[in-house]
């Protein structure tokens, strides 16, 4: 998989930002089902000053996509998480799955990516 830091500098150089759907949690335990309390980051903010942007979801979080963001005009691209916690990394096959749902997912967004570029001057 790499280093963390050249995951970072190959996610930047393909102008993809990563951006926690949270702020701030409280949680008893690791898992997201543990959290007591949640501040959603200012998604709406983000979108303003960017302009539009495709969305992808870790997770399929999107009922919480719809309890903070819904007025939003983008509909987000729910994926499977990347936590190793998931049962879907268990297996070769799951694991196979998961990032190629991923994949899949970059895949189609590099027109999209490629456009904006255009548009921004890029």
């Amino acid at each position: 998989m790499g280093r963390y830091e050249d995951r970072v500098a190959a996610m930047l150089d393909h102008g993809i930002a990563v951006w926690d759907l949270y702020l701030n949690v409280e949680r008893e335990g690791s898992g997201d089902s543990e959290i007591v309390s949640r501040v959603p980051n200012d998604l709406r903010m983000l979108w303003e000053r960017r302009g539009p942007f495709p969305i992808l979801l870790n997770g399929y979080r999107i009922p919480e996509w719809r309890r903070y963001f819904k007025t939003l005009p983008v509909r987000p691209t729910p994926l499977p998480s990347t936590s190793p916690r998931p049962t879907h990394w268990n297996t070769a096959e799951s694991r196979g799955e998961a990032i190629g749902a991923w994949q899949r997912a970059f895949a189609d967004l590099a027109p999209q990516v490629g456009k904006q570029d255009q548009q921004s001057g890029s």
